[in-house]
């Protein structure tokens, strides 16, 4: 039988739903605090106001974690939405001055994502929407922290934007010496960056086979890695790869979407754990023009062609080289 609640259970049960809804609140808000303090204490702002700028002239930084290249009409959907609803730009872009190249005046450290979408919108019916910013002077590797700081809880980031990103602040541009380092600096474990970096080095023909790298995980990378290792898995997985990548090229051809990352790797993992079977060991005799056994012919173990010569039966020399010469280009063919 249910127990009946009375008044008093039923008190209790709503104040430590409230408590435990105002615990959540509070770590959530403390949270945003800390990401937030983080975000104003790296580099010194150049101006207590935003400023509207032409987004034409503004570059995007080199050492930026997201791939400008693949952002698009879909994935902006959400963010060309807001804009068109509030008019405006509401939270601005982190940017640096640009002093090298007299075509930009900025380049984006935050906010790639939205200076596509005030890009996009200008050049399709609202031209005099202009680029929000906050410019601020910073080093590269202030800049690589308050980009890291900005997208690591982003659910549009990849893990393969952030691993590329990890992955070139140590071994491209050379922001820290050692992976503990950096670990400690951007406040990941090392463990964590570790299967990042490992991630960011997988063979290009590999993430090639997925069509978007966007949907390459971390673990991908985790269980692919000791497949690398070894020199005929590699093969075998490169081989698959290929064949792959032909397959997800000509869906996106055709206007068909890509096969997804979990049949792709399915595909991968069968490829490289797949063993050949053994070729059953054949033997014949080979005859010359003369009619006599010239050669006994071992083939089947991976490819091996074993002979015995029988010398007495040839008539020459150049019978036996002739037929010897037919019987190995018989056998390559048949490889």
């Amino acid at each position: 039988m249910a127990k009946k609640l009375d008044l008093d259970d039923l008190k209790s049960a709503a104040t430590k739903s409230s408590v435990n809804r105002h615990a959540e609140r509070k770590r959530t808000t403390g949270y945003l605090n800390e990401r937030n303090t983080s975000l104003a204490n790296i580099g010194q702002a150049e101006h207590k106001k935003f400023l509207k700028v032409d987004p034409d002239r503004c570059r995007i930084w080199a050492g930026h974690d997201r791939f400008y290249g693949l952002l698009n009409e879909e994935n902006c959907a959400d963010l060309i939405a807001g804009i068109k609803t509030e008019g405006r730009q509401q939270f601005p872009a982190i940017v640096r001055p640009v002093k090298d190249n007299s075509n930009y005046d900025y380049e984006v450290i935050c906010g790639a994502r939205r200076h596509w979408t005030i890009t996009w919108l200008r050049a399709n019916n609202y031209p005099n929407y202009e680029f929000l910013i906050e410019s601020r002077t910073l080093t590269d590797e202030e800049a690589f922290r308050l980009s890291d700081i900005e997208n690591r809880d982003k659910q549009d980031i990849s893990d393969y934007e952030r691993a590329v990103k990890y992955w070139k602040a140590i071994n491209e541009f050379k922001y820290y010496k050692t992976q503990a380092e950096m670990a400690e600096r951007i406040g990941l474990s090392e463990d964590k960056l570790r299967r990042f970096i490992r991630l960011a080095e997988i063979p290009m023909v590999i993430t090639e086979a997925f069509g978007d790298v966007k949907v390459i995980k971390v673990d991908h990378a985790r269980l692919l890695a000791p497949m690398l290792k070894v020199a005929k898995q590699r093969q075998q997985l490169e081989t698959k790869a290929k064949a792959l990548a032909e397959e997800q090229s000509h869906r996106a051809e055709i206007g068909q979407v890509y096969l997804p990352a979990a049949a792709v790797f399915k595909c991968l993992k069968e490829a490289a754990e797949h063993k050949h079977k053994k070729s059953k060991v054949t033997s014949q005799e080979i005859k010359g023009p003369s009619g006599n056994t010239l050669f006994t012919v071992k083939t089947g173990r991976r490819g091996q062609l074993e002979l015995k010569i029988n010398l007495n039966s040839a008539n020459n020399t150049e019978e036996i080289e002739a037929t010897f010469s037919t019987l190995l280009a018989e056998h390559w063919a048949n490889l």
